[in-house]
């Protein structure tokens, strides 16, 4: 990665001496930082590039995947990464697959929801079953003990009368 943005070519070299030999020609990536090819499709090279606006803060440089064809004038963007991004992973067997990208559709996910559910309710559980179970203790232990007073009142009233 250089230091300040030049222009990148691309050349065919023999890989022997390392001398320059004829081959086809590649447009030129202008103020890139940093280029680094990751996948070929016949003649065409996919690269990702990190560019630079001239400041010396390091804001407001790009990050790109650009298609190389041999011939063109400028490289083609393929995806531009958001702004305050530094580099970019590519799945290289997927550069040049297309796909729809229509307007994100709305609605309710509801296996996230469900997750989110069930993932508060297993961090509560410690903290919400003790006082339930409790509250259910003593709501038993209240009801058994009415009951047992109720059957000993009964049972006064009836030996009363008889």
């Amino acid at each position: 990665m250089s230091l300040y943005p030049s222009t990148w070519q691309m050349t065919f070299v023999d890989g022997l001496t390392g001398a320059p030999v004829a081959g086809a020609s590649y447009p030129a990536l202008r103020s890139a930082l940093d280029v680094e090819v990751v996948a070929w499709r016949g003649d065409t090279a996919y690269a990702v590039v990190r560019y630079s606006n001239g400041r010396t803060d390091g804001r407001g440089d790009r990050v790109q995947l650009v298609r190389l064809v041999p011939g063109a004038l400028e490289a083609q963007p393929v995806l531009t990464a958001p702004d305050g991004t530094l580099a970019m992973n590519v799945a290289t067997d997927h550069v040049d697959a297309r796909r729809p990208a229509g307007p994100p559709e709305n609605g309710v996910n509801v296996a996230e929801v469900l997750g989110w559910t069930l993932t508060a309710a297993a961090c509560l559980a410690p903290f919400v079953t003790p006082p339930l179970v409790l509250v259910f203790l003593l709501w038993k232990h209240r009801r058994r003990r009415l009951r047992l007073l109720r059957r000993q009142g009964r049972r006064g009233a009836l030996g009363q009368f008889q």
